[in-house]
């Protein structure tokens, strides 16, 4: 789970959310569906988590095979994060299935590759160069942004923001 601070929509843009839902894994078929819903005539970005993102990627086969416009971007804490940060807050700290040793994220450059689709690995700040270009055209993307597992969204955490399931249209 993520926000956006300060984000407003732009002219034409939308803002497509699971808030509220428990809808982890929601994020690229919300993205299927705007898409189809824009008739492939608008850029659509998808925001998951590696584990939502895990839920649905049998979807890149879609994505791939119908030349959809969906830029997908992968929050890589190799761990289920927000389920770690619960068991940090009630369960004290106590861990299960949200850690390397039972959480494996694939290999995002091999199923970027398998689908055809571009792949962009972002590990510091410096690397978000690098995808501009990816933005320029109308062909589906991974971005993949490898956030340090320790890295906590709790303080974040309030009812009224933006999930990271989200699609921007």
């Amino acid at each position: 789970m993520m926000k956006f601070n300060n984000k407003k929509s732009m002219v034409g843009q939308k803002i497509l959310s699971g808030v509220g839902y428990g809808s982890m894994g929601c994020s690229i078929p919300y993205a299927i569906g705007a898409c189809y819903a824009a008739e492939n005539k608008k850029q659509i970005i998808s925001f998951s988590g590696d584990g939502g993102f895990q839920m649905n990627m049998q979807e890149l086969m879609l994505i791939a095979d119908k030349n959809l416009n969906i830029k997908i971007i992968i929050f890589n804490n190799n761990g289920l994060g927000l389920i770690r940060e619960s068991q940090d807050r009630y369960m004290n700290s106590r861990y299960f299935g949200t850690n390397e040793k039972y959480v494996k994220c694939p290999q995002m450059d091999i199923l970027s590759k398998a689908y055809g689709l571009s792949y962009v690995k972002i590990k510091k700040i410096e690397d978000c160069k690098t995808i501009k270009d990816l933005f320029n055209d109308n062909k589906s993307c991974i971005i993949e942004v490898i956030v340090d597992s320790s890295q906590r969204m709790y303080k974040l955490f309030c009812y009224n923001i933006i999930r990271i399931k989200f699609i921007i249209i």
